[in-house]
């Protein structure tokens, strides 16, 4: 990952909404904000192959003060959202944050223990 000049990435998260709210509660507390690869993770509902997690970045002056701030605000927020998980029934890889396959919509938690499929969810 590469940060803009100056810039460090103080949160990422697959859930949208989450940084968002992050991004607008450190803006009314003072600290600009940008929020980057927003645009990537809607391609991936039409098809495309290539995605990048959603990211928060701040001057790298205002990292530390931004990162106490979340974690007073939202201690979740400070917490890592775990590794990525392969799908079990297509083999794709999917982001923490995720709760269905990014590729084939099958639910990760119940894939959980469950062989590959052919490439296809099949309902029971």
């Amino acid at each position: 990952m590469v940060n803009t000049p100056g810039m460090v990435t103080i949160y990422e998260s697959m859930l949208v909404e989450r940084l968002l709210a992050a991004q607008a509660f450190l803006e009314m507390e003072g600290i600009p904000t940008q929020a980057r690869n927003l645009g990537l993770l809607l391609d991936t509902h039409f098809g495309a192959s290539v995605w990048a997690t959603p990211l928060l970045e701040v001057a790298e002056a205002d990292a530390e003060r931004a990162r106490s701030l979340l974690a007073e605000h939202d201690p979740s927020m400070a917490a890592d959202e775990g590794p990525a998980r392969t799908c079990l029934y297509c083999g794709e890889e999917s982001p923490a944050g995720f709760d269905l396959c990014w590729s084939c919509d099958a639910p990760l938690a119940e894939a959980v223990g469950r062989e590959p499929s052919s490439g296809s969810l099949e309902t029971e």
